[in-house]
């Protein structure tokens, strides 16, 4: 049974995946030993907004990934140069097949130490989970204890899920609460998902549809609405031209958050060049300011490229 997080996520990666943005180059590289000990460093160069100048500046960062897995273990870690630190502990198949328990702690300058615990489990006509993130006592202002909570069940074609999202302060607490649909056939899927905050009352609807014209052709829509942003359309289409070669493109209609609309069209292509190595070229162009050279709606023209060496 398919996890609550997961509804419509191959909608979501056609539309979303191997689009790279903010100036982003991305080296990766991984190494999996026949012990259980996998390895992966990465190197990633971007551009950040400063909160205080509101320009862009490079930003550099790398880190290691170390993880072992011998069922039903796995423990990983992640260091990185930004000062952020994690750790995780997973155990599959926790009293019965199907169950699976995760403790994580993340460090980091902004959220400080947090703790986070995931119990969830998998049936083959429902599913489940609650997961906990607790901040611990590291710095004056912290951020809110999160309870996430969720349940998916389906029948033939069709999958149902429901999810409660609460955050705990010291004051007040906040609750959103969300339900998903998705109905799957052999060459397409449709999805809808409909959220509520309690807190400030806006209302999110998402529409979702996904269609395979050909083993190699595919397109895919997506349609937001959420009553304090204003909708946004995006719509992509990816063609596999071989077994090692794959074009996408993307167009994407949004508010921008001042009551213009923010017109993108993003192109991206992926080549794996041998067993071992592959790479992605991507871009996410203003289509405004091709009209207008003098338009501020939304961000600039900007370019991605990813590395990967396996």
């Amino acid at each position: 049974m398919t996890a609550y997080k997961d509804l419509g996520k191959d909608t979501r990666d056609l539309l979303n995946q191997n689009f790279l943005s903010s100036n982003t180059v991305t080296l990766s590289g991984s190494y999996k030993s026949e012990y259980g000990l996998t390895y992966k460093e990465t190197i990633k160069r971007s551009l950040k907004k400063d909160s205080k100048t509101k320009s862009s500046i490079p930003f550099v960062e790398a880190f290691v990934e170390p993880k072992y897995e011998a069922h039903p273990i796995e423990v990983s870690t992640k260091i990185s140069t930004t000062a952020e630190i994690g750790g995780s502990f997973i155990y599959k198949d926790f009293i019965t097949k199907g169950c699976k328990i995760e403790i994580n702690t993340t460090k980091s300058d902004k959220d400080g130490v947090i703790a986070k615990l995931d119990a969830s489990f998998k049936r083959d006509t429902h599913s489940g989970s609650l997961v906990c993130s607790y901040p611990l006592p590291s710095k004056k202002t912290l951020p809110p204890i999160k309870v996430v909570s969720d349940f998916v069940f389906g029948h033939n074609h069709t999958l149902w899920g429901v999810s409660a999202i609460a955050e705990i302060e010291a004051t007040t607490t906040s609750i959103k609460t969300e339900a998903q649909y998705a109905t799957i056939f052999k060459d397409s899927q449709l999805t809808g998902k409909v959220g509520y905050s309690v807190k400030d009352g806006s209302l999110n609807w998402v529409f979702g549809y996904l269609h395979k014209l050909s083993s190699s052709l595919s397109w895919g829509l997506n349609y937001e609405n959420d009553s304090s942003k204003g909708p946004s359309v995006l719509v992509a289409f990816e063609n596999k031209l071989d077994h090692h070669s794959t074009l996408k493109i993307r167009s994407i209609l949004k508010n921008d958050g001042t009551g213009s609309t923010d017109w993108r069209l993003g192109l991206s292509f992926k080549q794996k060049t041998g067993p071992y190595l592959a790479y992605v070229v991507s871009s996410d162009l203003n289509l405004r300011q091709f009209i207008d050279v003098t338009s501020t709606t939304g961000e600039t023209h900007s370019f991605g490229f990813d590395l990967k060496l396996e």
